[in-house]
């Protein structure tokens, strides 16, 4: 499983599950969408101020670089140039009617030689909320696009992942329970495909939130949620019996966040249960998310959470890809990153990432640490634990000619099979900033290798380098290279 490089932009706010803003008019500002059941943002913006940190741009992006060792083999390597183009999207809006926020990359991928057909490839998480905080009536719609792997034991080449997109959208119905008070119903559809697999699914969702505002800057809730999933293709039965007729999933939580000038916290804690092939399975819910700025040139984050979820949720949750920190996937980097294994089936998850950010003059630096354990509820030959370190060094050379120098190590364990592997990445970029466009050479060195107590031809054991030249131009906003506090 190949590693996406951290993003050289660091969001100014913490990643969450809700799209707010807090409403001039003091205790009247409650009108958020909170918990594990509301809207996947990319990140929490909880007033106009969060907001004016981020960067917000829409990029057109093209590049084309060189592998030589196109197929991932440990020995006759083959060499090939990759061509792609796409967009590149970190962007929020906060309109009167209408609340946007993006982040990710989705380019389509051509190589040369034919090494692999062309296909789509990216990250991408996004969501659109209709109406004023204040209105009774919102609408909601989200996406969440991302790679998954048919074998997480093989080398992570196009033949070995699939594209997978969630759609979700549906209204919430807000009824004002005094100055301080709001009552929330929604019922949301969603609709998971994947490229490949025959795991189409369809899920049914309602439930319910109470509200309560201690200040403009802090807020309490209570939450309960309701998921029915069905499966679109008899086919899903015969490798998953348990999912033949769907699953229900159920979650109730309470949570409190707060918004200081420094400091931004949530959390939401309660239990979750999926009853999937007959069987009743439950377990602790929480989301925990904090961000500190701890001086005028360094900040430091936390998001974490644990939990019942499918592919498709995990897509757009704080903890996913693109999620930790606000980090970005480099096409660049290879295939892989961390993809999820393509199973329909629902996994226990617990992850979360440790971040931290400084900047001073013309050099920031970035350090972010993550770990991850899923439980599947029926393919426990893939359940993993996993965990990777990452730094990137990023130092402005002039006005506008930026230098980035990124490392990562990245461990995987899978337990029941006995099978370890291990990624090094190493990156380095040489960037130019023009007006409205960006022109970036590059070069990379990667390595994977896995061990087996069991013999295993299939195992992933490669070396990876790749060169190549990528193009940016900014459609909406700018990008600004180097991460912001």
């Amino acid at each position: 499983m190949n590693h996406r490089a951290i993003g050289r932009l660091i969001c100014a706010s913490l990643i969450a599950s809700a799209v707010g803003v807090v409403h001039a008019q003091g205790y009247g500002s409650i009108g958020q969408i909170n918990g594990p059941g509301a809207p996947r943002g990319v990140f929490a913006l909880s007033n106009a101020r969060a907001a004016l940190q981020a960067p917000g741009y829409v990029d057109l992006l093209a590049g084309v670089m060189y592998t030589n060792n196109a197929f991932l083999t440990r020995n006759n390597l083959t060499g090939d140039g990759i061509g792609y183009a796409g967009l590149d999207i970190n962007y929020i809006h906060l309109g009167p009617e209408l609340t946007i926020d993006a982040l990710g990359n989705v380019n389509r991928i051509e190589y040369f030689k034919g090494s692999f057909p062309g296909t789509f490839y990216g990250e991408f998480v996004g969501s659109a909320l209709w109406g004023k905080q204040t209105d009774i009536f919102q609408w909601l719609v989200s996406d969440a696009f991302g790679e998954g792997m048919l074998d997480p034991l093989s080398a992570p080449t196009p033949a070995n992942l699939q594209w997978i997109n969630n759609a979700r959208t549906g209204p919430y119905l807000n009824f004002p329970l005094g100055i301080a008070n709001r009552l929330s119903l929604f019922g949301l559809y969603s609709r998971t495909m994947f490229q490949l697999s025959p795991f189409d699914s369809q899920s049914f969702e309602g439930g319910a939130s109470f509200n309560h505002a201690f200040s403009p800057a802090s807020s309490f809730s209570v939450q309960a949620t309701d998921i029915r999933t069905n499966f679109l293709n008899p086919e899903v039965a015969k490798g998953f019996p348990g999912a033949a007729h769907g699953y229900d999933t159920r979650e109730a939580s309470v949570g409190y966040r707060s918004d200081l000038p420094r400091t931004q916290f949530s959390i939401f804690a309660g239990y979750n249960t999926v009853d999937y092939g007959g069987r009743l399975r439950g377990a602790p819910l929480g989301l925990l998310e904090f961000r500190r700025r701890v001086s005028p040139s360094s900040s430091v984050f936390l998001v974490a959470e644990t939990g019942y979820s499918t592919l498709g949720q995990s897509l757009g949750s704080p903890t996913s890809v693109i999620g930790l920190g606000g980090q970005q996937q480099n096409l660049e980097s290879g295939f892989g990153a961390y993809a999820n294994t393509a199973s329909p089936e629902p996994y226990k998850n617990s992850s979360g990432s440790l971040g931290w950010t400084f900047q001073e003059g013309r050099t920031t630096l970035t350090v972010l640490g993550t770990a991850r354990d899923q439980r599947f509820v029926e393919q426990t030959s893939f359940d993993q634990t996993s965990g990777s370190v990452s730094a990137a060094l990023d130092r402005a050379l002039g006005p506008r000619f930026y230098v980035t120098l990124q490392g990562t190590e990245t461990y995987g364990h899978f337990g029941h099979i006995s099978t370890e592997n291990h990624i090094t990445t190493v990156h380095l970029a040489l960037s130019r900033q023009y007006r409205k466009a960006t022109l970036s050479a590059y070069a990379q060195w990667l390595h994977e290798g896995s061990q087996s107590a069991t013999p295993n031809p299939a195992l992933a054991s490669y070396n990876d380098e790749r060169v190549g030249i990528a193009f940016t131009y900014d459609l909406i906003g700018h990008r600004t290279l180097g991460p912001r506090l």
